[in-house]
């Protein structure tokens, strides 16, 4: 599948957004994706499922062999305490197809957000990710009212508009309660929890 050129785009502009909010460097992310010290191997059941191969959004990717229906888990992310294919491969984006949840035994679980053809690359947004795996870090406040008021300017209907129109005092308001309700800034297609959070 050849994914939309615009959302590829929306993809790679977020990343370094997502960076700056957290205030982590693109040194950092790479070096804890190139650290192999806690791999392990995908259970059998999901090897065929998956596949890795050169990704538009940026570098190497993880792509789907076969159809998975929203809601399906995917493959499992994180096994026994060390991270999977799935875990440590999966691109960001801020309209992700995939999202982290929790499995037995602190396990996390790579799970279809929509339907996923083959071909598909997969893709999660990071700041889920975090808040799943329960990163605290202190999110930059204005960095994060930024990213909303940009989305806001990128996307002029739905409820990120509104960010577009906001004083930067006011998108951060009401980003801090986003934080406290969520840990994190919504992706771009949570509408539910975005309209519910604007106040």
């Amino acid at each position: 599948m050849h994914p939309d050129p615009q959302e590829l785009q929306f993809a790679r502009r977020d990343y370094p957004r997502f960076l700056a909010e957290y205030g982590f460097s693109d040194e950092l992310l790479r070096g804890i994706v190139a650290d192999m010290g806690d791999h392990r191997e995908l259970p059998e059941q999901f090897r065929s499922r998956l596949d890795t191969g050169p990704s538009q959004i940026e570098g190497q990717g993880v792509f789907a062999t076969v159809s998975i229906k929203a809601g399906a888990d995917v493959a499992p992310a994180r096994l026994s305490g060390g991270r999977t294919l799935a875990g440590r491969r999966v691109n960001h984006s801020p309209t992700p197809n995939c999202r982290f949840a929790l499995a037995p035994g602190d396990d996390l679980m790579l799970v279809a957000r929509y339907d996923i053809a083959p071909g598909d690359e997969l893709t999660m947004d990071y700041r889920q990710a975090g808040a799943v795996n329960g990163w605290h870090p202190a999110i930059n406040l204005h960095e994060t009212a930024a990213t909303a008021q940009a989305r806001g300017r990128a996307i002029p209907c739905g409820p990120w508009a509104a960010f577009a129109e906001m004083s930067p005092a006011d998108a951060a308001e009401q980003v801090a309660c986003m934080l406290l309700e969520w840990g994190y800034l919504p992706s771009v297609d949570d509408h539910h929890k975005l309209a519910k959070g604007l106040r």
